[in-house]
């Protein structure tokens, strides 16, 4: 009766444990690849004429390590960073070899009756 806690531990030690750092790992080796790729020349200039046709649009901005991404409407695009204006915090920067996913966010539109 008192060896299911004996149980318990080589269970966790030897197949729950594991499970969890094999994922953290692959999350951190996706990272590192993701940090390591640098965008040449022509590609990054094709980056900013993607990114030019969202100017004024209100966008949801999908960044590398976070959940939520960004949303808000994105005004300038410089150099190496895209600045976006957010209803909620403001204006912030968002650095261009850190965005996976931008797409463009539709509002309702009121129908008339």
């Amino acid at each position: 009766m008192n060896n299911w806690f004996i149980y318990f531990i080589i269970i966790y030690f030897f197949i729950i444990l594991p499970m969890f750092r094999r994922k953290r790992n692959a999350a951190v080796i996706a990272t590192k690849k993701i940090k390591n790729k640098k965008l040449n020349k022509e590609e990054r200039m094709k980056m900013y004429e993607l990114l030019k046709r969202f100017i004024g649009k209100k966008c949801n901005i999908s960044i590398m390590n976070s959940s939520s991404g960004i949303l808000g409407t994105i005004t300038e695009v410089q150099d190496n960073w895209v600045i976006v204006d957010t209803d909620s915090n403001g204006t912030d920067a968002v650095n261009i070899d850190y965005i996976t996913q931008i797409s463009e966010w539709e509002t309702k539109k009121k129908k008339k009756q």
